[in-house]
């Protein structure tokens, strides 16, 4: 699948910035969740992905590999309880096209909770649930959920990022 291929980390920190100029936290669970709807909507839109990293089917819904290896040891960490986390140039080094986009993931999904989040993925996200192919929702996996059928889900839900 064509990307514009552009760090995930550099995603990850312009959404960071943008909880933290609004004086909001947001763990890295959470993180991940949005991350993945960003994608999923981008290529539901645009059928191109934002980055090339893929993501895995956990129990608590989807993880980015990279980022989870990024803030090892601070999964259930209120960001930003330290600032240097972060690169805050983020908000202004992402193309005005995807920032425009993660914005409007941020208006539709930045309220809710990493629970309530949680939930959204375990009730909704079929091409989630098809890469966790278990049926004990307790069961770990890191099946990686496909690009393609992440997008062709995104694509079949009546609302628009």
């Amino acid at each position: 699948m064509d990307s514009l291929d552009i760090d995930i980390n550099l995603v990850a920190d312009y959404i960071c910035m943008k909880f933290i100029n609004e004086n909001k936290n947001i763990s890295v669970t959470k993180l991940h969740k949005l991350l993945y709807l960003c994608q999923a909507w981008y290529m539901a839109n645009y059928s191109k992905a934002i980055f090339n990293d893929d993501f895995e089917a956990w129990i608590h819904g989807p993880v980015s590999p990279s980022i989870h290896k990024r803030f090892t040891g601070k999964v259930m960490m209120t960001l930003p309880l330290d600032k240097k986390l972060v690169n805050p140039d983020a908000t202004r080094q992402l193309n005005s096209e995807v920032s425009k986009h993660v914005d409007m993931v941020i208006q539709d999904y930045g309220d809710l909770t990493f629970l309530q989040l949680e939930e959204y993925f375990h009730e909704n996200d079929l091409a989630w649930k098809d890469a966790r192919n278990t049926d004990s929702k307790h069961k770990k996996t890191d099946n990686i959920i496909s690009k393609k059928a992440i997008m062709e889900f995104y694509k079949s839900q009546n609302s628009k990022v």
